[in-house]
This record gives structure tokens, C-alpha cells and sequence, in this order.
């Protein structure tokens, strides 16, 4: 991974509670057609690649799923524990993907909402796939960023940290 890459990767976790509060969220139908297209049972099991303060994870954490949670943002990963505190089912692990040892088997979905692109992909494939149970799927899903008066200056931000 190159240095701007990963300088880039981390650039999140250190504005955590602003993007917590500005970062635009998902339509409630994507995880209906996530969960009914991946055919993922009640009792089925999630890894989340890179959640963030937790903002894809709840909506699947309200419909009972127990989730392992995988981000490398300690900051971010604080926020996502605050946020999913309801949620007893829900891990959150503060790791790099990439460190991270996966349990064979141990997924039916692997989901990952606007984080898939920062992997190194020569690792992230595969590891997903040793995750995933035979039958398992994989959702990657992403806004496109709008630049507007909404984002409450998050994106202006963001640039200063990296710039």
C-alpha cells in the first residue's frame, strides 16, 4: 500500500465524532435487499470490514444479527462501541483488516460500506473468502460524496488533515 494511500486510510479516525455526526448515511432499503439477496438466516452471522462509528452496522444490529465489527480507527472504533452499546450481539475489534486473523468458516455475510477500496486487495479477497462460509456473500456498498452546505464543512475538514 502506498504512504499516501495509508496516510489517506487513516484519515477518518481523526476527525471520528465529526464524521459520526456528518458523514450521510444509507437508505434502509439497501439492507433489506442486502439481507434478502445474500439469503443470510436470522441466526446468521456478519463480519464488517471497516465499520466506522457504526453507522451500517446498526440497522443490521437492530434486526438481531450478531456482527465482529473490524476497524482500524481507534477513535472511529471508540465511537462504533458508543453507538452499538444496545446491541450486546456486536463486537467491535480496533485491528487492521490486514492484521487481522480471520475464522474459517465463521461468516455467512461479510458486509463493508464505503471501506473495501482502502484494502490492499491481494489480501482483502482472500481473507474474505477463508471468512465466509460456503455459502456466504459479500455486500461492498458506498455513497458518492457531494460537496454541499449539508456536510456541515466535514469534507473541508477531512482535507486539512491530509494536506
Amino acid at each position: 500500500m502506498t504512504d499516501e494511500r495509508s496516510q489517506l486510510r487513516t484519515t477518518f479516525n481523526q476527525v471520528a465524532l465529526l464524521y459520526d455526526q456528518v458523514r450521510p448515511g444509507y437508505p434502509e432499503a439497501i439492507f433489506d435487499d442486502v439481507v434478502s439477496l445474500s439469503k443470510i438466516t436470522p441466526d446468521g452471522r456478519i463480519l464488517e470490514i471497516g465499520c466506522g462509528t457504526g453507522q451500517a452496522t446498526v440497522p443490521f444490529a437492530r434486526r438481531g444479527y450478531p456482527i465482529l465489527c473490524i476497524e482500524l480507527g481507534e477513535n472511529l472504533a471508540t465511537v462504533a462501541q458508543k453507538n452499538l452499546a444496545a446491541y450486546p450481539q456486536v463486537e467491535v475489534r480496533n485491528i487492521a483488516f490486514e492484521d487481522w486473523v480471520p475464522q474459517e468458516n465463521a461468516f455467512d455475510l461479510v458486509i463493508s460500506a464505503t471501506a473495501f477500496h482502502w484494502l490492499d486487495p491481494s489480501i482483502a479477497y482472500k481473507k474474505t473468502a477463508l471468512a465466509l462460509t460456503s455459502e456466504g456473500a459479500i455486500a461492498l456498498f458506498w455513497n458518492e460524496h457531494v460537496y454541499s452546505d449539508a456536510s456541515n464543512g466535514f469534507f473541508e475538514e477531512v482535507v486539512r488533515f491530509v494536506v
